[in-house]
């Protein structure tokens, strides 16, 4: 009994010191579920084939999968995930108000030997077994 008060007394001051309800230092997270699991599976692989679905589309698929989730319970698990559906937004084009702009410095030159001017770009790629990134380094004289 006397350990209980000592331990609720540590936890209490444990909670003051760091302003957390005393609560969320007894909270312990619940393991997902088999069927949580197996949902997140099949989003991720669906969501890797078909970017564009969202979670309409996703839902509709785990139940043809037998996987009984819902529409808002899919779309819950793809913002866990990070997930989103990719496709065309509206306005895409058009400059943010206030965002720097820097000047285009190539403008009037012309690289007239190798190695005067370089660009490189990255690419995030899926892949089956994990993902690999594609680096392109490019001399623009050549």
């Amino acid at each position: 009994m006397a350990q209980n008060k000592e331990d609720k007394l540590a936890r209490s001051t444990i909670a003051q010191l760091l302003s957390v309800n005393r609560t969320s230092l007894y909270y312990k997270a619940s393991e997902p579920s088999e069927l949580e699991l197996a949902a997140n599976n099949l989003i991720y692989i669906l969501h890797t084939n078909h970017p564009a679905w969202g979670s309409r589309q996703l839902s509709k698929q785990l139940k043809a999968a037998r996987i009984p989730v819902g529409r808002l319970k899919t779309r819950r698990y793809m913002s866990k995930m990070g997930i989103e559906a990719i496709y065309l937004k509206p306005n895409l084009s058009k400059a943010v108000k206030n965002h720097l702009v820097f000047p285009y410095l190539l403008r009037n030159f012309t690289a007239t030997r190798p190695n005067q001017i370089w660009s490189i770009d990255i690419i995030y790629i899926h892949m089956k077994h994990g993902f690999m990134y594609l680096t392109a380094i490019i001399d623009w004289y050549s």
